[in-house]
């Protein structure tokens, strides 16, 4: 099979997958993966041995800022050339971190809110206290414009839920009221999860109640100078994702894995980027004959994925898109 050449335009990597929320659909919830954090040696590590790549994000199954090098993996990655942004709960983001995530010239961050109810968010991301959250993003917010920072994307990341699709419109109220840049709603990654029985009540969406929130939720987007960004839930199979040519998802331990909506090394995985060099993972037969089988459409992993489908997120918000 033919060799790959190597351009990537993003590999996410995960600083940890330890958790203080327990989001009922997160499969962290659900599996029983090693836990641990990405050592700041490894992530030079990591550093050295990746080509050139335009975007990095620091994200995994886990709540990034509980690894206590975050910052400085964010200057490392940007002083190498890259892009970098990360999601968070936000729940230990205090102006502290911000600040010191704002001098190592963080590009992107993106805060997972579903809703302003207090007792719902309990019921769906259990855990952090919805209250400090929405104090440490306005926070975040001020001390981005305290500082004038430009270059620094501030994004609401909504998971299309049947228990919280109602609460669309006020999140994007709040949202356009701190003056951030953007609200995307994701759909349910549904095909990976571990807990089918809460899958399927995950997925019993009303679609005329989901159109009915979602069109009150771009009125007031569009009243207030907001972009809201929100996926197709048409069917037609629309295959955009460039993962597996173009990026990668690396684990706290090592592991290389097809993307960000499959990073369980458990279910699949390339390699090790702790073990082999990155090219020489890139290249060998287990990725080659992935690739040719997702050409073919006959790639059993990606075969429900909705990314696949056009159905996660909005088209501009595709992480890897296909660019051959």
């Amino acid at each position: 099979m033919k060799l790959l050449d190597i351009h990537l335009t993003r590999i996410q990597i995960e600083p940890t997958n330890r958790c203080n929320a327990r989001c009922v659909i997160c499969r962290r919830t659900h599996w029983n993966r090693e836990i641990g954090d990405l050592s700041l040696e490894n992530f030079k590590k990591i550093l050295d041995k990746l080509p050139k790549t335009e975007r990095l994000h620091l994200q995994g199954q886990g709540e990034p800022l509980l690894n206590a090098d975050l910052d400085i993996m964010v200057r490392l990655a940007r002083q190498s050339g890259m892009s970098v942004g990360l999601s968070t709960n936000a729940s230990l983001l205090n102006k502290s971190k911000a600040t010191k995530l704002f001098a190592a010239g963080i590009n992107r961050l993106n805060f997972s809110i579903d809703t302003l109810d207090p007792e719902l968010f309990q019921k769906t991301r259990p855990g952090p206290q919805l209250d400090r959250i929405l104090q440490n993003i306005e926070v975040t917010v001020l001390e981005r414009e305290r500082q004038g920072i430009a270059d620094l994307h501030l994004s609401v990341t909504v998971v299309g839920k049947p228990s919280t699709i109602h609460s669309l419109p006020d999140v994007v109220n709040w949202a356009a009221s701190l003056k951030m840049d953007s609200v995307l709603l994701q759909n349910v990654n549904y095909d990976f999860q571990y807990d089918r029985t809460i899958n399927d009540r995950i997925l019993e969406m009303d679609i005329p109640k989901y159109n009915e929130y979602t069109a009150i939720a771009q009125r007031i987007a569009e009243k207030k100078g907001l972009k809201l960004l929100l996926p197709s839930l048409t069917s037609e199979k629309n295959i955009q994702c460039g993962w597996p040519y173009q990026g990668c998802n690396i684990t706290w331990d090592g592991y290389i894995t097809l993307c960000c909506l499959q990073p369980d090394p458990d279910i699949y995985r390339f390699g090790n980027i702790f073990q082999e060099g990155f090219e020489e993972i890139w290249n060998n037969k287990l990725y080659r004959q992935f690739r040719k089988s997702f050409a073919k459409g006959t790639a059993v992993l990606c075969s429900k994925c909705p990314a696949l489908y056009g159905n996660m997120w909005h088209h501009s918000e595709t992480p890897v898109r296909n660019q051959n």
